[in-house]
């Protein structure tokens, strides 16, 4: 008789124990799926947001192209013609000369605006003439604004990166020196382009720096959220040292 209760009881503990493992199982195999399901999801939510990132740079890049082209071919056209017009006034009325010099050179300097404004805004000028010389161009348009002094350093090799590694490269450097010209108040901008093995690029500067963190924050970080999701659309490694009083530094690998 003892030796069937206790028979019983193992058979019951067993039984228990089978239906604890089997439960345990049961759960641990549950959360297992419903990690693989999170993870399934957070792939696609990752591989939407890039998509949207891309179709998001894809229209940015046909806007600005098509303002680089309205640049050119009408307000440019009808900033040369007045420049022409201004000419024959000259020469039909010589006593005019002096009165219209300033208005001319004024003149002359803002078609040379338009068309290195024209060509930055160009994603077919960087693809024809590559990213080093392309950015050369940017530089020498914003050193005619005379707001700072660019000091430019490169090895003189085009870098090994795409297309489209290269226009975003572009894009986050015209980005940074745009945020220099109205924020950082600098002096001197330093550019050091690195095309010979290891891609990289780092723009430095003299000016006021900036809380990073609070900028992000604020609507105020707006292109510098813009430059971190191109460089993330890109493949690109893009870091932000910068303190108030110290200047900023941007470097991108």
């Amino acid at each position: 008789m003892e030796r069937n209760i206790i028979v019983g009881i193992i058979f019951s503990t067993i039984a228990i124990i089978l239906i604890a493992l089997a439960i345990l199982s049961l759960i641990f195999f549950s959360y297992r799926n419903r990690l693989r399901q999170l993870a399934n999801i957070a792939a696609l939510q990752a591989d939407y947001e890039k998509e949207l990132r891309q179709v998001e740079g894809e229209v940015q890049e046909q806007v600005l192209v098509h303002v680089a082209r309205e640049l050119h071919d009408n307000i440019g056209q009808l900033l040369t013609t007045m420049h022409l017009q201004m000419e024959h006034s000259r020469m039909d009325m010589p006593e005019l000369t002096d009165m219209l010099k300033p208005l001319h050179e004024t003149l002359g300097d803002t078609i040379t605006q338009v068309k290195l404004l024209g060509k930055s805004l160009n994603s077919d000028v960087l693809e024809q003439n590559g990213l080093v010389n392309t950015m050369q161009m940017e530089i020498y348009r914003m050193q005619q604004l005379n707001r700072f002094e660019i000091h430019w350093q490169h090895d003189d090799t085009e870098p090994d990166l795409g297309k489209d590694q290269k226009l975003m490269t572009y894009r986050m450097f015209q980005e940074i020196l745009n945020n220099a010209m109205k924020h950082a108040e600098a002096q001197n901008i330093y550019v050091e382009l690195k095309g010979r093995g290891e891609f990289g690029l780092v723009v430095r500067d003299d000016g006021n720096g900036f809380d990073l963190e609070g900028t992000l924050q604020t609507g105020g970080g707006s292109g510098l959220r813009n430059m971190m999701k191109r460089a993330a659309l890109a493949n690109l490694n893009i870091k932000i040292n910068t303190e108030k009083g110290k200047g900023s530094i941007f470097t991108l690998g």
